[in-house]
């Protein structure tokens, strides 16, 4: 991990216990861990939450050959420890998202003879790197934040469908000119105007800036619950520049969320 990595707290992750965290630094101050059999052998934590640890990366300066193959490791370790043969590559449906642990304490023996040998010689099943889409899926299911990249990661294909361009670079556009953005919502004003009606201000951020976007009264009839209910948004709209930032009237709204399933895809 670099000098200026972002650095997530214990307490950030879903389902760990105050015991959890206190077994951890406990048998960290004696000395790092040197291996997740090390982990395990010398605290106390749950292997559902030892799973989501090492989804979310807390391992990875102890796996060589990726998350997915320090998974397989605490899998096959289980396995073992219940008296069950080593896992065969068919098994590697057990690492895919949904599988794991989903309840209960696994019973591993540190003092049984076969936890020092659950992994010696085995052979790694092949397993590819998680991509940073299923790293940033993981982050947000277990610490509720993107950590690795922004949560538009997950959303490229979307994204491409509706023409979408980076906040930086529809900033740099004409007036007038007519762009596709979208974002993680971040703002949402509605404020009142002498007439009665409203507009809906939102602001989106994506990898590159945010960007905010106007819904005007006209407009709203169809897309006012996207805007004001949609935590992920793709906007088309028409660029007006005034002063320094400009921003974006939306004339359509999609919500990212269903543009992904196929069953909800529609052309721009």
């Amino acid at each position: 991990m670099g000098l200026h990595a972002i650095r997530m707290s214990l307490s950030d992750v879903s389902g760990i216990a105050k015991r959890d965290i206190e077994s951890i630094l406990r048998a960290r101050q004696s000395r790092p861990f040197s291996s997740l059999e090390d982990f395990l052998r010398r605290t106390n934590v749950p292997k559902p939450v030892v799973w989501k640890l090492i989804k979310v990366g807390a391992f990875d300066e102890l796996a060589p050959h990726g998350r997915r193959a320090l998974l397989w490791r605490l899998y096959e370790l289980e396995r073992i420890s219940r008296g069950g043969q080593r896992v065969g590559r068919q098994g590697r449906g057990a690492l895919e998202p949904g599988g794991g642990y989903k309840s209960g304490e696994l019973a591993i023996s540190h003092e049984d003879p076969l936890f020092e040998l659950a992994t010696e010689g085995a052979d790694l099943p092949g397993l590819d790197q998680m991509s940073i889409a299923e790293q940033v899926q993981s982050e947000l299911e277990i610490l509720a934040i993107d950590a690795s990249a922004h949560v538009l990661t997950l959303f490229d294909s979307a994204c491409q469908r509706l023409g979408v361009i980076p906040a930086v670079e529809a900033a740099q556009c004409a007036g007038g000119e007519i762009v596709t953005v979208a974002g993680a919502k971040v703002a949402t004003q509605t404020p009142p105007l002498r007439s009665g009606e409203r507009i809906i201000f939102v602001t989106l951020d994506d990898p590159t800036g945010v960007i905010d976007v106007t819904v005007l009264p006209r407009t709203q009839n169809r897309y006012a619950h996207l805007a004001l209910s949609s935590p992920l948004l793709a906007v088309r709209g028409r660029i007006r520049r005034r002063g320094r930032s400009p921003s974006l009237v939306a004339t359509q709204l999609w919500d990212l969320m269903a543009c992904q399933q196929p069953e909800s895809e529609s052309s721009p």
